[in-house]
């Protein structure tokens, strides 16, 4: 599981790993992103507001939504939706998106 707290003795956490290895340093696609990389952004945002008691996304989102930027909002939380088009997600915007999800 990607949110587990303990790493193994002497190296970094196998889920941590994983994610490096699936995010890379590349850009997205928004359908790819969308398959691979939203889900796992989702469920850290979910993890972080529920771990500090703010609303959940799926349970309040209209509160959830006025804790988060437009941007995070619109490609994380918002319910999946087929992408046409639209701009890439960059290596850039999926950085900005992990650290304000780091400052929930």
């Amino acid at each position: 599981d990607l949110l587990s707290p303990a790493p193994p003795a002497g190296g970094r956490p196998a889920g941590l790993r994983r994610l490096e290895d699936r995010l890379g340093w590349r850009s997205y696609d928004r359908a790819e992103f969308e398959q691979r990389i939203g889900p796992i952004l989702r469920r850290l945002v979910s993890y972080r507001l529920r771990s500090r008691g703010l609303p959940d996304p799926e349970r309040d989102p209209d509160a959830a939504r006025a804790l988060l930027s437009p941007e995070l909002w619109e490609l994380v939380v918002e319910p999946p939706q087929r992408h046409r088009g639209g701009a890439a997600v960059r290596t850039a915007d999926l950085q900005r998106l992990v650290e304000e999800i780091e400052r929930l």
